[in-house]
């Protein structure tokens, strides 16, 4: 399965590594980052590990999420079709979940 990551993830993904990076230091900010890695690779292996997304149903695909670290989760969605498994977004669960479903554009 080949793993597409997109932007949105990247984005906060390096912004929550460089936050625990300022607030606890280089080793826990690169176990953090490592951690969420490892995460994601074993979602290539076990696609419909996470559960389906009740915010995002209706949507053109089927989105998932996977709890990776206390406070966060992947969102993303498989295309079967292309074998691809798609990392739309690394979700901050702390925040208003109304807002996950405004973000997302991709099938708008």
């Amino acid at each position: 399965m080949r793993l597409v990551i997109h932007a949105e993830a990247r984005k906060r993904i390096r912004l929550n590594y460089q936050w625990c990076k300022m607030r606890f230091g280089e080793r826990v900010a690169s176990r953090f980052y490592e951690g969420v890695l490892s995460d994601v690779r074993y979602l290539i292996d076990f696609p419909y590990l996470g559960s389906e997304e009740s915010f995002l149903s209706g949507k053109k695909y089927r989105y998932r999420s996977l709890r990776v670290r206390p406070h966060f989760k992947l969102i993303y969605f498989v295309d079967e079709p292309r074998v691809e498994l798609h990392v739309v977004d690394f979700w901050d669960t702390r925040r208003d979940p109304n807002q996950l479903t405004t973000k997302l554009t991709i099938d708008d």
